[in-house]
């Protein structure tokens, strides 16, 4: 790893730069940073100058290390961390010197990365991460403490300020199982002998396929506040929905226990194959999550659509009847339908003992990861925009 000393670069690197400021933070604000800003500079092209000479002024003082310290990181916050990554832009070369002295003197907890590798590393493996991405990995990493936090405090807020406090995360899908046991099978006499078992699956996994999509819609808009002053990945909300859902779905499996028991129907060996279909579900869950939390941040409208979108695909998924009852001539919902084939899957190992059909399973698994890798990716390289927008 070549790290480049800002020392180094002497008093003659600087002359030029002055010259080019101007056009490398026009560049830079066309790419990530505020629109505002653009205007001002090519008005009186002093403020352009400005941001760099702001951070060059605090960087000649070693005492004032600190302060620079937090300059960058509020910097950073509002630009992206991209803001000291791109190639060939003599502002992000300044900032990337400056951080490695930092980091040199003290170090950033507060920051994705703790060490910044020099564009002319060279790495003895062909394949190589986009660098942005690869630097996103990491602070996804990192931020491992704060997805489990969000996850847990989002399940313990849900019922905080309630009578029976957590006692709900049972009540919930108990009393919504019994509600629709009584309409179908009690009021209309439909459903057959083994209509219970059949209707708590059924809407249980959906819960959790409902909730998580609701709530990624809304993750990274309601935490305004926070990204907007101190840099975050944006992708750790939307996951940290699906996994305090997942974490839900737990104590619904607990019901749905209850429920086997009183039908009395006995676990056997195709259970082993719960563990991988709930991962699965886990991916394809993340995958959608992350595809609605960016695109609500730009369409306010899109948690709205997606509530509506959700009670549609409700009734058009075998969650209180049947697959035969949507046979016929809207067959080829079920036939592209992935919540059929998860519903199918579970309670094949629930209720008919015997394994699902693993095979549709690893397609709709291979799908919902190239998703999620790519829009992780995506998160990387845009989420600059969402700042602007926050």
């Amino acid at each position: 790893m070549q790290l480049t000393s800002f020392a180094a670069l002497g008093p003659a690197w600087i002359v030029p730069l002055r010259s080019l400021c101007i056009f490398a933070v026009l560049i830079m604000t066309g790419c990530g940073g505020a629109g505002d800003f653009m205007t001002r500079a090519a008005g009186g092209g002093t403020e352009a100058q400005t941001e760099l000479e702001r951070f060059k002024a605090k960087d000649m003082d070693y005492g004032k290390i600190v302060d620079l310290r937090q300059e960058v990181r509020k910097y950073i916050a509002m630009h992206g961390w991209g803001a000291v990554d791109r190639e060939g832009d003599p502002l992000s070369r300044y900032l990337n010197s400056v951080l490695k002295r930092i980091i040199a003197v003290s170090p950033l907890p507060d920051l994705p990365c703790r060490v910044v590798i020099s564009r002319t590393d060279t790495r003895p493996f062909s394949f190589h991460l986009d660098e942005t991405f690869e630097k996103y990995l990491i602070a996804l990493y990192r931020r491992k403490d704060l997805l489990l936090y969000l996850a847990t405090s989002g399940l313990k807020a849900q019922y905080r300020n309630t009578a029976l406090g957590y006692l709900w995360w049972l009540l919930d899908p108990l009393l919504g199982v019994l509600i629709y046991y009584f309409v179908i099978a009690v009021v209309f006499r439909q459903g057959g002998p083994d209509y219970g078992p059949f209707l708590v699956i059924g809407l249980i996994v959906w819960q959790w396929f409902d909730s998580s999509l609701s709530l990624a819609c809304r993750s990274i808009a309601s935490q305004a506040g926070i990204i907007t002053q101190v840099y975050l990945p944006k992708a750790i909300f939307p996951l940290g929905a699906a996994l305090s859902q997942l974490i839900n779905f737990g104590f619904g499996l607990a019901i749905i226990a209850l429920f086997g028991i009183f039908f009395q129907f006995r676990p056997g060996l195709p259970l082993v194959w719960l563990p991988y279909i709930i991962l699965v579900q886990f991916v394809f869950v993340s995958a959608l999550g992350l595809v609605l939390a960016y695109v609500s941040v730009f369409v306010r409208d899109a948690e709205n659509v997606t509530s509506y979108v959700l009670r549609l695909w409700f009734f058009g998924s075998p969650v209180i009847w049947s697959e035969e009852v949507l046979a016929g001539r809207v067959g080829w919902i079920v036939e592209w339908n992935p919540m059929a084939y998860f519903l199918a899957a579970y309670r094949a190992v629930f209720m008919a003992q015997s394994p699902p059909d693993y095979g549709i399973l690893a397609l709709i698994g291979g799908l919902s990861t190239l998703l999620l890798v790519y829009m992780t990716y995506h998160f990387s390289q845009h989420e600059h925009k969402m700042i602007k927008v926050l």
